[in-house]
């Protein structure tokens, strides 16, 4: 049974102050400025800094952001908490591990960089070797992501490159060599076994060897590497690994659909500034004319009907609806009257009555066509007099639509047809001038039946 030891709050006080202080005494805390000016007086080694009285022994804690990008540092031996950013880009550092960092760190070009990128490099290699075992992308067992890279070997081949393309029978004959490597090494350890002189088969192990080097040499289609987390726009991009010739290099591949779309998207971004872009004179030719007359329609239907004598002669207004009416009602009277003077003839003998009976009529009708006469329009347009004029108007803007543009302060830019631009650069331009910044070159290959397009991006 274990004794229980009782400690007393004083006791128990002291031991958590010992503590505390003990903990204080592995750090020491260095300002950025003073660290480098340290690492600077030991020809920035920090193994050197560690060995200096007031650092030995103890842990370096820096008070803010330390930069040492493009020093020439390999390590930062001896720091162990950075109270701020940390950039080591740019230098040999291989290891930050041991370092807690409060802020963000950059490490581009350093050594945990190049670490990292052989990390990433390595698997991808092991990717790329397990298809090849597998035999994934070949023309039987291919399925849509291997036609692509299927597509981009083709492309590679088609430029005339001096890219050596591992083909079919390269590979079974890679396969015999090896199988014959195979042999040729138990003959070697038997021969030696056995005391015989066995100087022709290490010849013929090199002699082999140096043949399967130079296949593994050649690039295949497995040295292309698909770029899962991100594409070329809408095209799928590839990336070359394990070929020496090409390692690094970048390209895009996709449907005539998936292209188009990708210059569309690319393009789309121009056209939040096209002024920035694009010529004056391009941009004239491609305004949206319906957005351009919508917007002098609005502007001219409440001007119109606002300001009416800015824009009609009073040789322009006509009788109102109410006056029309009137005015047929009128002349259908008339016509009524007339029609009784003809009349009159079969209805009167007495000349004296007849006549007497004519004038009245006449008197009346004369009368009724001087109310028809009288008539004048009242000054207010009707809407169809403003529905014309305003057409009338729109026309001549629709003649002269940049000239209205400009005299009216209107930013040409603002109202493109971005749908028109974007089909005219197409169709003028080319896909490659588009899209590849590399060398503004594509290709089209077609890979049992499916059409794809190729090109080099990076």
């Amino acid at each position: 049974m274990s004794k229980i030891i009782k400690l007393s709050e004083s006791t128990l006080n002291k031991l958590v102050r010992q503590v505390i202080k003990e903990e204080e005494n592995e750090w020491v805390k260095v300002s950025p400025e003073q660290y480098l000016e340290i690492m600077k007086y030991a020809s920035y080694n920090a193994k050197g800094v560690t060995m200096l009285p007031q650092y030995r022994g103890k842990k370096i804690w820096i008070t803010g952001k330390l930069d040492v990008k493009a020093l020439p540092i390999k390590s930062l031996e001896g720091v162990g908490y950075v109270e701020g950013d940390l950039d080591i880009s740019n230098t040999g550092i291989s290891d930050i591990s041991f370092i807690d960092v409060k802020g963000r760190v950059s490490d581009y070009g350093s050594g945990v960089d190049r670490i990292r990128r052989q990390k990433i490099r390595q698997e991808k290699l092991a990717g790329a070797q397990s298809r090849r075992e597998d035999n994934e992308w070949s023309p039987e067992n291919s399925d849509d992501e291997g036609n692509r890279a299927r597509a981009i070997i083709e492309f590679i081949e088609n430029s005339r490159s001096s890219i050596k393309i591992r083909t079919e029978e390269d590979s079974n004959r890679l396969v015999e060599l090896e199988r014959y490597l195979e042999s040729l090494i138990e003959k070697q350890k038997q021969y030696d076994e056995e005391g015989k002189d066995s100087e022709g088969i290490y010849a013929d192990i090199e002699t082999t060897e140096d043949e399967i080097n130079e296949i593994n040499d050649m690039m295949d289609v497995y040295n292309l590497i698909p770029q899962e987390r991100y594409g070329f726009y809408s095209m799928s991009q590839f990336e070359v690994v394990g070929n020496d010739d090409l390692e690094g290099a970048e390209f895009a591949v996709g449907t005539e659909y998936e292209v188009e779309k990708s210059c569309r998207e690319y393009l789309d971004d121009q056209f939040d500034s096209p002024e920035d872009y694009f010529s004056e004179s391009f941009l004239e030719n491609h305004i949206d004319e319906d957005e351009v007359l919508d917007y002098f329609r609005d502007h001219y239907e409440y001007d119109v009907a606002e300001n009416p004598d800015v824009y009609f002669n009073e040789g322009d207004f006509e009788l109102s609806q109410e006056q029309e009416e009137k005015k047929s009602k009128l002349e259908q009277e008339i016509a009524e009257y007339e029609e009784r003077q003809e009349n009159l003839d079969s209805e009167i003998e007495e000349p004296e009555e007849y006549s007497r009976m004519y004038d009245q009529i006449q008197e009346h009708i004369d009368s009724l066509q001087e109310q028809i006469d009288d008539m004048e329009p009242d000054g207010e347009p009707s809407q169809d007099m403003i529905d014309d004029k305003v057409e009338e108007l729109l026309r001549d803007v629709k003649r002269n639509i940049v000239d209205y543009m400009k005299d009216w302060g209107m930013n040409i830019a603002n109202y493109i047809n971005k749908e028109s631009a974007v089909e005219d650069i197409i169709n003028s331009d080319g896909y490659g001038q588009i899209l590849n910044g590399y060398d503004g070159n594509y290709d089209e290959v077609d890979v049992d039946g499916d059409n794809f397009i190729v090109m080099r991006v990076g």
